[in-house]
């Protein structure tokens, strides 16, 4: 076997030149990053001013706006408001003059009863007045449930006429003392039961009140029966009198108050109509 000749392929040929380091050219080509202008126009004096004027202008035009709301929202309450206290102060009106009526009813039969205790005469007609007058009474009691809740709810401070404010506060303080007067009108009419009970049958005045629930004719069936009275003591007479002066004395003077206090009420009641137009 001749000599066989070994075969070395030729490489290509590597640069002498290794330094890792780049031409001015390509150091060139990767400047790609700049820093940014930051140079700003100067502003003058003017143009700050200008822009406070519209900053000024925006935030007192939104508080007016805002205050406006809030004044249309109160006195739609108020005027809302005044409409149930007018609601209040009509009923207040109408019960005064029911109340008044009744007292003055029961005044009547109170004269009269006291006169037939004196005469000692018609003792049926005594037992049906005895017996009606602790029937109906005439008490107040004023409706003061909207202007209490204007108190609790500082509704009141929204009122801004003073004068009207006023009216309202003093018509109100006056209905206090009613609950006082409708006390001592439940002490005249208890002191009057209590004295009934020394001189009136209680078996009689129970049928009263059954006849006076069914029949129209109650009165002329009790004078018809004549009943008769437990005593013919002077004393006993005497004592139930005096119960019975007392209670009309005081209808007379509270009367005369729940009069005061209607006037005041359909007064007061107009004046609010007119100035809060709720009518």
């Amino acid at each position: 076997m001749a000599d066989e000749e070994i075969f070395t392929p030729e490489l290509p040929e590597i640069p002498a030149n290794t330094d890792n380091s780049t031409s001015p050219q390509s150091k060139e080509n990767m400047e790609v990053h700049h820093h940014p202008d930051l140079h700003h126009d100067k502003k003058y004096f003017r143009e700050y001013f200008l822009e406070f004027i519209m900053i000024f202008l925006a935030v007192t035009l939104g508080y007016f706006a805002e205050n406006f709301r809030e004044r249309i929202k109160d006195h739609k309450q108020v005027a809302q408001s005044m409409q149930s206290l007018r609601q209040d102060l009509g009923a207040d009106a109408a019960m005064y003059d029911s109340s008044i009526a009744i007292n003055l009813n029961n005044c009547k039969m109170i004269d009269t009863l006291i006169s037939l205790l004196n005469s000692g005469k018609e003792t049926g007609r005594v037992y049906f007045l005895a017996r009606k007058l602790t029937i109906g009474t005439g008490i107040f009691t004023p409706n003061s449930k909207t202007f209490e809740q204007l108190k609790s709810t500082g509704g009141l401070r929204l009122i801004e006429n003073q004068k009207n404010l006023d009216s309202i506060n003093s018509y109100y303080q006056t209905q206090k003392y009613f609950d006082y007067w409708s006390g001592l009108q439940r002490q005249r009419i208890n002191d009057v039961i209590s004295g009934n009970e020394k001189l009136f049958d209680g078996r009689i005045f129970f049928s009263i009140y059954k006849w006076i629930e069914t029949s129209k004719n109650a009165e002329d069936s009790v004078i018809k029966e004549q009943p008769k009275l437990l005593t013919g003591d002077p004393l006993i007479t005497n004592d139930i009198i005096m119960h019975y002066q007392y209670l009309y004395g005081f209808l007379k003077i509270i009367n005369k108050k729940a009069s005061e206090s209607s006037a005041e009420a359909i007064r007061l009641s107009a004046l609010l109509g007119r100035e809060y137009e709720t009518e």
